[in-house]
């Protein structure tokens, strides 16, 4: 069987996808191109029969369709065209990572309702002109490269530009906080990115987080998380901040927040999803126990440092009127 995932989607067909020129258009045609491209996430085996292959297509039909059928069309184009436009990777490699490409994809319809902005610029994506663009590695994260050209302030357009940028998809972090008993819950474990920078100790302290599944909130994702590594049902969340941790070469945003809770004295113990490897250590520690975590340099992770310095103002409203 032909590996229909090695012939590239033509790169002029995204841009036009990703500009909106077709926003208006019936999406159904698209959306059943890319099905059958995608029909084979599962890998065929070469002797499948007709009602194997008709149960994958049904898969495949229910995780591209169903996340996006009661979007409108300018997000329907999106999701299309961000899951089509990952050019030459192995049928395989899409299959083990579907999704998190739903993710990304997910993420880009946030990204594309955002606000214009107060104070900067409005130029939009779409003055950007894309020259080429490959993603040089798909997998749980997709790293691509591009040559484009962008318009500058002075006015006129850049030189031509190559560049890599780290694909991710959004996240939420939230940390839990029991104004009666003026403490936190933290989370510990081990972190790939201090580890692969040389880092002795790679285990990091930091508040919940997760990746933000197709079809989910945010506040949804923070609920879900804190059950899933600390066991922690929340109450009030309050909403922090968003933002890219790193605009120069990384695609991912953060949403994040203070999760109002009960936190009673229960052993420390662990957490997380066995299934997708994590070993989380979970520590209840005092306001000052956490503020001396930040003051003393042990903190070492941003949105931990950034959480607990926005508590510290708050934090007598909040036991106030707890």
């Amino acid at each position: 069987m032909a590996d229909i995932f090695q012939q590239a989607v033509p790169l002029t067909q995204c841009e036009k996808l990703l500009a909106g020129q077709h926003a208006q258009a019936d999406t159904r045609p698209a959306c059943q191109r890319v099905i059958g491209r995608y029909a084979e996430i599962e890998l065929f085996p070469a002797d499948a029969g007709k009602r194997q292959t008709r149960a994958l297509r049904g898969r495949a039909e229910t995780a591209i369709e169903a996340p996006i059928r009661d979007l409108g069309l300018d997000r329907r184009w999106i999701v299309l065209a961000h899951i089509d436009l990952k050019g030459r990777v192995p049928v395989a490699q899409v299959g083990r990572f579907w999704q998190t490409f739903l993710v990304r994809a997910d993420a880009a319809c946030r990204a594309a309702a955002m606000p214009a902005p107060r104070v900067g610029t409005r130029m939009q994506a779409a003055s950007v002109e894309l020259i080429e663009s490959e993603a040089t590695h798909a997998g749980y994260f997709v790293t691509r490269t591009e040559r484009l050209r962008h318009p500058t302030f002075a006015g006129g357009m850049s030189a031509e530009l190559d560049r890599e940028t780290f694909v991710m998809g959004d996240a939420c972090v939230v940390l839990p906080y029991d104004p009666v008993r003026d403490r936190v819950l933290l989370t510990e474990q081990f972190r790939l990115g201090p580890w692969a920078r040389g880092a002795r100790y790679p285990w990091v302290l930091e508040p919940v987080a997760g990746r933000i599944d197709p079809g989910e909130t945010p506040e949804d994702c923070a609920r879900r998380e804190c059950v899933e590594e600390a066991g922690a049902e929340l109450g009030e969340l309050l909403k922090v901040a968003e933002y890219y941790p790193s605009t120069g070469g990384v695609s991912e945003y953060i949403y994040t927040y203070i999760g109002l809770c009960d936190l009673p004295d229960l052993p420390e113990g662990g957490g997380g999803m066995a299934d997708e490897g994590e070993d989380i250590r979970t520590h209840l520690l005092s306001f000052d126990q956490a503020m001396d975590l930040v003051s003393g340099g042990e903190a070492n992770d941003g949105p931990l440092i950034l959480l607990m310095l926005w508590l510290q103002r708050e934090r007598p409203r909040l036991r106030g009127s707890a």
